[in-house]
């Protein structure tokens, strides 16, 4: 289940999601008992679920749940084959401890997704042209995104709420990490300084290293927006 940037986890997931409405109509009584019936079209109730937030990250996540209140941005709520924009109107907590914080959240729908092939088509597009070029600049970085690249192709990465979308999410924040972790490195290596009373042999070599850093670095640094676009454009 996804809510904006949220992917819920654990007891997070709701054991049930209350979602609906009726249709607006208007109604007049003529003579003889006849009725003029006018429809006025869709009026959804609020979506509503609850669960647990849990674990060592407990506060910060339900701070997260809050910010998302408090900004009244209009964000994907899916689930399953549901997809709603929505704002969230309500988040409720009950802190019990710094690990297990009780929630119930009402969001106000905005709009139904748009047709399901319409969207897929266009998110699939630009995660493909994204991912081609993230393979292309990670040629020279030091960092495989191979396993990204797998996790976009399955076959519902498209669908927000799917296990697939899940995956594909869990792997860029993945593939982020490493190439944060090779860009502080290299960058390391590039600002070092030279060997104190090197000869010529430490000397160049320490200039063949940093220069190989700088290449790995560079490379690095252009990979990463376009992996970080990946995640930006699979939170819908």
């Amino acid at each position: 289940m996804l809510l904006g940037p949220i992917i819920l986890q654990d007891y997070e997931i709701p054991s049930s999601i209350r979602f609906g409405g009726n249709q607006q109509v208007a109604v007049r009584t003529l003579s003889g008992g006849g009725r003029a019936i006018e429809l006025l079209g869709p009026n959804d109730s609020e979506i509503q679920f609850s669960g647990i937030i849990s674990g060592p990250a407990a506060e910060i996540r339900s701070a997260i749940f809050d910010d998302l209140r408090m900004s009244g941005q209009i964000v994907w709520l899916a689930w399953e084959g549901f997809r709603r924009l929505v704002i969230v109107r309500t988040f409720a907590a009950e802190y019990q401890s710094p690990w297990w914080i009780r929630y119930e959240v009402r969001c106000v729908v905005v709009q139904h997704a748009l047709p399901g092939t319409l969207v897929t088509s266009i998110l699939a597009g630009t995660l493909a042209s994204d991912m081609n070029s993230a393979l292309a600049a990670a040629v020279t970085s030091g960092v495989s995104v191979a396993l990204l690249a797998s996790a976009l192709s399955n076959s519902n990465v498209a669908v927000p709420g799917t296990a697939d979308q899940r995956t594909a999410l869990g792997t860029v924040q993945t593939t982020l990490a490493v190439l944060g972790t090779q860009i502080d490195a290299q960058s390391l290596l590039v600002a070092a300084a030279p060997p104190y009373g090197a000869g010529p042999g430490s000397l160049s070599d320490y200039v063949t290293g940093v220069s190989s850093a700088a290449g790995l670095l560079a490379a690095a640094a252009a990979t990463s927006p376009y992996v970080s676009r990946i995640g930006v454009n699979l939170n819908g």
